[in-house]
């Protein structure tokens, strides 16, 4: 993980723990921040990076899960729902297919956005 993406790691370090780690090897032996690095919280930027699904708290995830099961019982009370069409509306998770019925809003490349901001 520090190899790959140290600043990440650096920061959940500090958020979490309180603990610099550019002072490793000073007060942090190395067997220590690997036992730091590897329990650390499910909230933890570092596990976003290895996992898109991350992005999203356990919280988000019921709260969308509730939000769907909203959606869909109102919607089974619709001429659509009677007639035998397919309920399409639920809210698309992180790490999870498009089913097309999504609109993108609008992105930019990390270079263009520098260039942007800062000519």
């Amino acid at each position: 993980m520090i190899g790959t993406h140290p600043d990440v790691v650096r920061a959940d370090f500090q958020r979490f723990y309180g603990l610099n780690i550019d002072y490793l090897g000073d007060g942090l032996n190395i067997r220590r921040a690997a036992d730091l690095a590897a329990n650390l919280p499910l909230n933890a930027s570092i596990w976003k990076v290895f996992d898109e699904r991350a992005t999203w708290s356990t919280e988000a995830y019921l709260l969308a899960e509730i939000a769907d099961a909203v959606s869909f019982n109102a919607w089974t009370k619709t001429k659509a729902a009677q007639s035998n069409g397919k309920w399409k509306s639920s809210i698309i998770r992180p790490g999870q297919e498009s089913a097309g019925n999504t609109e993108k809003t609008g992105s930019m490349n990390p270079d263009d956005l520098l260039t942007a901001l800062y000519g």
